[in-house]
């Protein structure tokens, strides 16, 4: 394996069956309301129209880099603490901007299932605006990982509640390998080493793609030969609506590569753009998850991807991503 590893502490934290433990709902408490991806956040009017509003707007509404049009990271609803009722205390995601003149230093705290389950309510306390402002940059990363890592939980325990256990069988026994595929999805290509899933609408389609190939050295996970391993399967198995048209990857904006390890195992993370190549006009996002099987010298990817024309993406590719993070190869 590579010696060099981007650990991701948090993104690790979803990682396989055990996270779906982590979202466990406490059945005493209502469920959640409101939709994925949705933040809410409560403070004055003032507030959130100066400099505090703005900071958070500008970390929490980033722009994501790999959809086809802009879309904001998280949907941000603003309330006032006069606002906030008992209508909106079992929304999903909630955050408090509170000012305290006496507090020493500014601080994050989290809350699990305070008014609903799963439930997250993140209070933001600082002395000053401006020192809250400085924190809160200081500390972008753990905060949109947090949000992110509970709305994929969220995901992943539900898939994992509503497994289609066909499909899920399928792959045990001819792939030895599982992932949580919910119910819904239909098997539409099972080659001896591609699978593709997928879940279609009259206007959206979430497809996952499972490819594996014999492992040969650290270098097939370089970023250069997994675009080329990708694109190969896609070349083969995945054809275009028209004759002489295929799936490939786009490079005009080029996929980005992460790395990680989970209990001593390495994964590396792929995402980016696909087109069609060929003949004809169609693209979307896609992620994939790619580790080693060392007992049977392969390489397994899974991989998510959205085609969703004029429609918004985020969640799409969210749930796909939640599905193929709950990989694991089945001894």
């Amino acid at each position: 394996m590579k010696t060099t590893k981007i650990l991701f502490s948090l993104f690790i934290a979803i990682l396989l069956v055990q996270t779906a433990c982590n979202s466990a709902r406490d059945t005493n408490l209502p469920g959640i309301s409101g939709k994925s991806g949705e933040i809410i956040v409560v403070t004055d009017n003032h507030r959130w129209q100066d400099t505090l509003g703005r900071t958070i707007r500008s970390v929490l509404q980033e722009e994501l880099l790999y959809l086809p049009q802009a879309e904001p990271m998280f949907s941000l609803i603003h309330l006032t603490p006069a606002q906030f009722g008992p209508v909106f205390q079992s929304h999903r995601n909630i955050i408090f901007l509170k000012l305290q003149p006496d507090s020493l230093q500014p601080r994050i705290t989290v809350r699990r299932n305070v008014w609903a389950s799963p439930q997250l309510v993140m209070d933001m306390i600082g002395p000053s605006d401006t020192s809250l402002c400085r924190y809160i940059l200081e500390s972008r990363e753990q905060i949109t990982e947090r949000f992110n890592q509970t709305e994929k939980q969220r995901l992943i325990s539900n898939a994992r509640k509503y497994q289609d256990f066909d499909i899920v069988n399928t792959l045990k026994k001819k792939y030895q390998l599982s992932l949580y595929i919910p119910r819904g999805y239909s098997l539409d290509v099972d080659s001896a080493n591609f699978a593709w899933i997928s879940l279609e609408s009259p206007t959206t389609t979430q497809g996952i793609l499972i490819y594996i190939s014999p492992y040969q050295n650290p270098n097939a996970f370089t970023l250069e030969n997994m675009i080329r391993r990708r694109d190969r399967f896609l070349r083969r198995y995945v054809p275009g609506p028209l004759p002489g048209s295929r799936m490939a990857t786009e490079t005009i904006l080029p996929p980005r590569l992460t790395e990680f390890e989970d209990k001593g195992n390495y994964f590396a993370r792929l995402e980016g753009l696909w087109k069609l190549e060929g003949r004809g006009s169609m693209g979307g996002p896609f992620v994939s998850l790619s580790t080693v099987d060392e007992k049977r010298s392969r390489v397994v990817t899974a991989e998510g991807f959205v085609f969703a024309p004029g429609e918004e993406k985020r969640e799409l590719l969210r749930q796909v991503e939640a599905i193929i993070y709950t990989l694991q190869i089945v001894e």
